[in-house]
């Protein structure tokens, strides 16, 4: 017969406490994502949550960058827009090469 460890218990309460914090801490929207999971299943569930949707959003300012032309803007408008999709995509943590 197998003995339990002594210090499973502590692990045991430690890992519950650390699992109920992290669930009060959360939207309503992300907690839903995450009812019913154990302790580390939390943590992947909401990684893979956040990554799809950054991995959703930079797909979209990519396009929208692609898509940009200056039209009735004027040249200070136009290179404000590009700018800001591409401080959105470094926050997204793209990487943006620019070519010469």
């Amino acid at each position: 017969m197998d003995k339990e460890n002594p210090a499973y218990p502590t692990w045991e309460y430690q890992d519950q406490s650390l699992l109920v914090w992290l669930q009060s801490s959360l939207s309503e929207a992300i907690m839903l994502k995450v009812v019913g999971c154990v302790h580390s299943q939390v943590c992947k569930k909401i990684y893979n949550h956040v990554h799809a949707k950054t991995k959703a959003k930079s797909r979209y300012l990519h396009t929208e960058l692609r898509n940009t032309g200056k039209g009735e803007r004027s040249i200070a408008e136009f290179l404000t827009r590009i700018n800001t999709i591409i401080d959105s995509l470094l926050a997204t943590g793209e990487t943006i090469f620019v070519q010469e």
